[in-house]
């Protein structure tokens, strides 16, 4: 710790030492120091001090007491001061000076700094002579002269600049071929505002950039980026250039998420649903694990199918009436892909099929009969459903509906009309609560079949079939009504159901 003499000496020194400062007003350039140049250090201006006061003991006391410490002592005991003295050359507003002046006070101005000086050399003429030849603009001149000497001298007061420290805590986050990077500003700005961050992408990719900052946080995020190892580089930097980098490795994985699912189809036969889809185009490079399925709307049902790399099917069985959307992804080890959707109407109970429709309403002219059954069957729907390649029809009791395979739905009216006579047979004996054993179940399709060539009967003239099988039937379902028409004729409808394997294998199924 200084004494009080040394302290009062030393700022007083500091005031001397500024005579080689204004002597250049004068006498131009400002002359050495003592010690062979402006002193650019506090223990060198002391010593210059000291040395100019005739104090010479005391040149370099500040080395002999503190060693490799006295710069740092030095200051400490003057930077405050020097900076309220010199708060117009160093841009700090600092606090009132400790020591006073030979004059009575400490300069807080280059004026009065230009003033004390000049007295001290003696140079009684210039005191004053800023004012005598700016007027009001006597302090901005003195400073114009004397600004740089003064920081340039003293800069161990002022606050230091140079580049910025490095970003804080980088994080970096892949996902698939690209990858989001984030870090928090320097801790040290290095004394100058933030200009912005430059980063760099190496190994696999390369890839580099500069992102502006106000003295925030750093973010960036790069795509498209090759599969292998990556090393990502930061670094902020101000106005004095670039900080110390900082790094984090990173790798893209060859592997991604598989594509979306090919061909979504979705059929609807009352109120359920089945949806198939053909597997993705790409798997990601990794085996496909399966598919998750949902439906959004009127219905909100979801799922998870497993899978060893084949197509996709399930169907959902009691769906409310209304509009619904099937979404369907794949999945492997590391992810789902993107998903594929597609739309469906859960009609009504009571739905027809406009189609089948068609074919009702043809149906009602053959008989009153079928008038009469169609319009009590009121909660029977009528659709067309993916049923099958052998099953050409069916009524499906647990959700009232007769089925009608899709590929049937361009067959002519008459041949739909003859189909449905079949089927509404069983709905009616469902609906009158037959007796469900298995002679009951041979009895209802020998009727069933007897009814179906009842009404194809009484089309076929207008078709231009003039006995069975002229002309020869234009698809398989006029066929099958030809056959069951032939089995009419012939009154071997009963043996012929008896003697077909589906039947046998649908009735014999229920108990005696």
């Amino acid at each position: 710790m200084k004494t009080g003499w040394m302290r009062r000496a030393a700022a007083l020194g500091i005031a001397a030492a500024l005579t080689l400062l204004a002597s250049a007003l004068v006498a131009g350039p400002p002359a050495a120091a003592q010690t062979g140049g402006w002193p650019a250090a506090c223990v060198g201006l002391n010593d210059v001090v000291e040395a100019h006061l005739g104090n010479h003991g005391n040149v370099g006391i500040y080395q002999r007491a503190y060693g490799a410490q006295a710069e740092q002592a030095c200051q400490n005991d003057h930077r405050a001061d020097v900076q309220a003295a010199f708060a117009w050359a160093l841009g700090g507003a600092g606090s009132a000076p400790t020591a006073p002046a030979p004059t009575g006070g400490w300069p807080a101005t280059c004026l009065a700094l230009n003033d004390v000086v000049e007295a001290h050399l003696g140079n009684h003429g210039n005191v004053g002579i800023y004012q005598r030849a700016y007027g009001a603009q006597a302090e901005q001149a003195c400073q114009n002269d004397h600004r740089a000497d003064v920081q340039a001298a003293f800069a161990w007061v002022g606050p230091a600049t140079g580049a910025p420290t490095a970003p804080r805590n980088l994080r970096v986050s892949v996902a698939g071929n690209a990858v989001t990077t984030a870090a928090d500003p320097p801790s040290d700005g290095g004394g100058l505002p933030l200009r912005g961050y430059r980063w760099s992408v190496s190994g696999a990719t390369s890839r580099g950039g500069s992102v502006a900052s106000g003295g925030g946080s750093f973010s960036v995020y790069v795509d498209d980026l090759n599969a292998g190892v990556h090393t990502f580089t930061v670094a902020a930097f101000n106005d004095r250039g670039d900080g110390p980098p900082i790094s984090s490795s990173f790798t893209i994985d060859p592997t991604s998420t598989p594509t979306a699912p090919r061909n979504l189809r979705v059929s609807v036969a009352g109120n359920d649903v089945t949806a198939r889809a053909d597997p993705p185009s790409d798997g990601g490079g990794l085996p496909l694990r399966g598919y998750r399925w949902s439906i959004s709307g009127a219905t909100p049902r979801s799922g998870e199918v497993g899978s060893d790399g084949g197509a996709f099917g399930v169907r959902v069985e009691g769906l409310n009436a209304g509009e619904h959307t099937f979404t369907l992804q794949a999945f492997n080890d590391r992810g789902g892909g993107p998903p594929v959707s597609s739309r469906f109407t859960i009609e009504a109970r009571g739905y027809r099929d406009p189609a089948l429709q068609a074919a009702l309403t043809l149906l009602r002219t053959v008989d009153p009969i079928y008038a009469k059954v169609i319009d009590a069957l009121t909660t029977t729907s009528y659709v067309f459903d993916p049923l099958s390649p052998e099953t050409l029809a069916a009524y499906v009791p647990a959700i009232d509906t007769i089925a009608v395979r899709s590929d049937l739905r361009w067959e002519r009216t008459e041949a739909l009309a003859a189909l449905l006579a079949h089927e509404i047979y069983h709905a009616l004996g469902w609906h009158a609560g037959n007796s469900r054993t298995r002679e009951a179940c041979f009895q209802e399709e020998i009727f069933a079949h007897r009814v179906q060539a009842g009404v194809w009967a009484s089309f076929r003239w207008g078709l231009g079939y003039s006995f069975p099988f002229v002309p020869w039937p234009s698809s398989d379902l006029e066929f099958d009504h030809e056959s069951a028409y032939a089995d009419w004729l012939d009154g071997a409808v009963e043996t012929s159901v008896r003697a077909s394997s589906g039947y046998q294998e649908q009735c014999n199924r229920l108990p005696r």
